[in-house]
């Protein structure tokens, strides 16, 4: 849930956003989920919560949430998100947990004793108190009935592995809390992507990327095993069709190498692209929408008809927001959310136009700036007006710079809006270019591709100021130094939004070769 306790030392420039929810073209309807599971009627009784009366009948919805806090610090947190569910609503109908329209289930690990547990989080069991203050979010040990008990040693013994582990955890939930749609939640440390490089890990807080810090099995998981854990899971229980919603409640995660990993197998991705307040997502707010409990919101034109994964996808942005608002319900104070109120990034992606639209978009815009780079006369004037975008500086009106996350990622919306910034300051001959005029068509296309998959982003007032324009919530490494990008060119390369269009090699990537162009050892200093 939380994210990196520190920054990485050798960049510690953060970033930031700015969107909110934007029309596009409609999206395509999908097959009706409820075709594909016609042998098993919808659940009738809304108690009914044992494995076995649920496994003979479905819910609208599963809410999976994998809650990895077996690192420092994490516990309280994890322990404050269950009493979001378990704790009444004012509404004497209310619930933020299990309910006629949905089951919640949770696996927990926490950095104590009594081992891993899975929960069927059931509402209502004790009067919800708003939290005072970060350093009081420990509360009561859950009170929602333990429907597995797993010894941990024993779970996470060779050859089980955090793939395995996610996958198993998935496959059990589905195959006893069967339902028409899925919400799969990651919860833990968040570091963004991660390869699968067999390195060990971690003897720190702060691995190298991944999601779900676990310090007891000293491993964490890389981004191609958080992919094959859903696809595991679906295939074995789902025909293979994708999961409706995948949210990280992490940081550092909403990343277009992340996403793309994640494509094929969730239909909408949500996350953070900075780092996530340790509050996480507000359960409180999310959950009514799901389990039937709340009125339901009009349906918003970004989504087809019959479509309530796309529809819930498109409010929690919004609902992030709310969680952390001055006036919100979660807090007995302003000010104890007024740090995830000023930094908060989230948004929610459409994988479908994401790789559809985007991920080719970012390639034809990385072969358009490297033909710019390479165009006569003025290449030495480009390499560095390029890298002044990108390597950190206090930013200014006559040298602005694309800001960075933790970890190297910019914000791709604020990419476009300073590549478009810097050919308008070209003269009038250098923008009519062959070469500038490609790039500048290829920044319109990026930036409409974008748009029209970004479903609907939060963003913090910090963001608000100028220097930020055209922040949209989902972010991509760019180097910051011909060092930073020796070091860790081949680490994100890895990724298959690398993947050259025709599939070749990753090195023949157009958007690595841009970057390769302007700070690899043929550049030009």
């Amino acid at each position: 849930m939380t994210g990196v306790a520190r920054a990485r030392s050798w960049l510690a420039v953060l970033v930031v956003v700015a969107g909110g929810c934007r029309e596009a073209e409609p999206r395509s309807p999908r097959v009706d989920a409820v075709a594909r599971s016609a042998a098993r009627p919808l659940c009738s009784a809304p108690g009914a919560g044992a494995p076995a009366q649920r496994a003979a009948c479905d819910r609208e919805w599963s809410v999976l949430v994998y809650m990895v806090a077996d690192a420092p610090g994490l516990t309280p947190f994890a322990l404050w998100n269950l009493h979001q569910m378990e704790g009444r609503l004012p509404e004497p109908a209310g619930s933020a947990a299990s309910g006629r329209d949905a089951d919640v289930v949770v696996e927990l690990d926490v950095d104590q004793p009594p081992g891993i547990r899975r929960l069927r989080v059931v509402g209502g069991l004790v009067p919800f108190a708003p939290l005072r203050s970060v350093d009081e979010a420990a509360g009561e040990a859950p009170r929602s009935p333990v429907v597995e008990r797993l010894d941990e040693a024993a779970a996470e013994a060779p050859p089980a592995t955090p793939r395995s582990s996610l996958a198993g955890f998935l496959a059990w939930a589905i195959a006893h809390y069967p339902a028409r749609h899925y919400a799969v939640i990651v919860w833990g440390h968040g570091f963004g992507f991660r390869p699968a490089t067999g390195e060990p890990c971690c003897d720190t807080q702060n691995p190298r990327g991944g999601i779900a810090l676990d310090l007891s099995r000293h491993a964490v998981l890389d981004t191609p095993a958080l992919r094959e854990a859903l696809a595991d899971a679906s295939a074995a229980r789902l025909g293979g069709r994708p999961f409706d919603l995948y949210l990280s409640d992490a940081c550092l995660m909403q990343t277009i190498e992340v996403a793309t990993e994640l494509a094929g197998v969730a239909r909408y991705i949500g996350g953070a692209e900075a780092k996530l307040d340790p509050l996480g997502l507000p359960y409180r707010l999310i959950l009514p929408l799901v389990n039937g409990s709340a009125h339901a919101s009009p349906p918003s034109p970004r989504c087809p008809a019959r479509d309530p994964a796309c529809q819930l996808a498109v409010m929690l942005p919004d609902l992030v927001r709310r969680g952390v608002a001055p006036d919100s319900a979660l807090y007995a104070a302003a000010d104890v959310a007024s740090t995830a109120r000023d930094n908060l990034t989230y948004s929610v992606l459409d994988a479908r136009m994401l790789t559809a639209r985007v991920v080719p978009a970012m390639h034809a815009l990385g072969a358009a700036l490297l033909g710019y780079l390479r165009e006569a006369p003025a290449r030495d004037e480009r390499r560095i007006a390029l890298r002044d975008l990108l390597v950190p500086h206090r930013p200014s009106a006559a040298r602005p710079y694309v800001h960075a996350f933790i970890g190297g990622g910019r914000d791709i919306g604020s990419l476009l809006v300073a590549l478009r910034a810097h050919l308008a300051h070209a003269t009038g001959a250098e923008r009519a270019t062959p070469a500038a005029a490609a790039l500048a068509s290829a920044i319109d296309r990026a930036e409409a591709a974008l748009r029209s998959t970004v479903l609907a982003s939060a963003l913090g007032k910090r963001y608000d100021d100028p220097e930020y324009a055209g922040m949209l919530g989902v972010s991509a490494w760019l180097p910051i130094s011909a060092e930073d990008y020796a070091a860790n060119a081949g680490w994100f390369a890895a990724a298959r939004f690398y993947l050259a269009p025709d599939g070749s090699a990753r090195t023949a990537s157009p958007w690595g070769a841009w970057q390769n162009e302007l700070f690899g050892a043929q550049a030009t200093p």
